[in-house]
């Protein structure tokens, strides 16, 4: 579900429930596209393919025939042998600013990712009031008498990611052991008893690294962001609010590509 949206040209700005703002774009120029994806992971192409050439080969290489899921980008071969592709972006303050420029909206550079997002879809839309611009401020709160199950769900609903809760090396957090039979559950324990002796706020600005060291220094609390499926740890200079946008199955190499766009 979706609070509200707005297409603005190749553009879909949503903002979700959760506040998160997404920005996916479905291109236009599908040659164009899959030449990028193949950059983005190290593809090599043929030139002279058609499109519908190239669509078959990502998807046979990266899919199960029909639909790829190539770094940020994910491609879809209909039944007809028509190509389609489109991008969910990872950095969003930064095709924020695209969108803008290109819509004609002069951004305030305050603005966070979610105030942005927010007042774009309303400019879009034609709901923009420069006078009743209010600053998104959502934040993750965390308290000694929280119990990591209630920090876990808190943190996966406004950022998407799984936070692995740590004392020493023993992970308090549900996850999966070193063979396909272990799975530990969540242990429904207050933070006191792990470690958390004062309380603070996390604002979705904040990088997982700058995250991550403010848990430790302010809270007493070592925790690591890692991707939604658990797969990776997140690389820090991350924004929280970006981490949902991570493709699963990914590496830090392809996190790097993402960062540098």
């Amino acid at each position: 579900m979706a609070k509200k949206s707005a297409i603005s040209g190749e553009y879909i700005i949503t903002q979700e429930d959760n506040g998160t703002i997404r920005v996916c774009q479905i291109f236009d120029n599908v040659k164009g596209s899959l030449r990028e994806a193949s950059k983005s992971v190290g593809f090599e192409f043929d030139p002279n393919w058609t499109t519908q050439q190239f669509g078959s080969k990502l998807v046979k290489e990266y899919g199960d025939g029909h639909t790829a899921s190539v770094g940020e980008y994910t491609i879809v071969k209909r039944e007809s042998g028509s190509v389609e592709s489109y991008r969910v972006h990872g950095n969003s303050i930064a095709v924020l600013r695209k969108i803008a420029a290109e819509a004609g909206l002069k951004a305030d550079q305050k603005w966070n990712t979610r105030t942005f997002g927010s007042v774009l879809i309303d400019f879009v839309n034609g709901d923009y009031n420069p006078n009743e611009v209010a600053e998104d401020e959502t934040s993750l709160e965390v308290r000694p008498d929280m119990t990591v199950q209630q920090l876990w769900d808190a943190f996966h609903e406004m950022f998407g990611g799984h936070l692995r809760i740590k004392k020493g090396n023993k992970r308090y957090d549900e996850h999966n052991g070193t063979t396909a039979s272990e799975h530990y559950e969540v242990i429904d324990v207050p933070l006191s008893e792990i470690g958390c002796t004062e309380e603070a706020k996390f604002s979705p600005e904040m990088t997982v690294g700058e995250f991550t060291k403010k848990m430790k220094e302010d809270c007493g609390l070592s925790v690591v962001v890692a991707t939604s499926d658990d797969w990776v740890a997140v690389l820090d200079d991350f924004v929280l609010d970006s981490v949902s946008f991570i493709p699963k199955n990914t590496t830090k190499a392809k996190m790097q590509e993402i960062l540098d766009r």
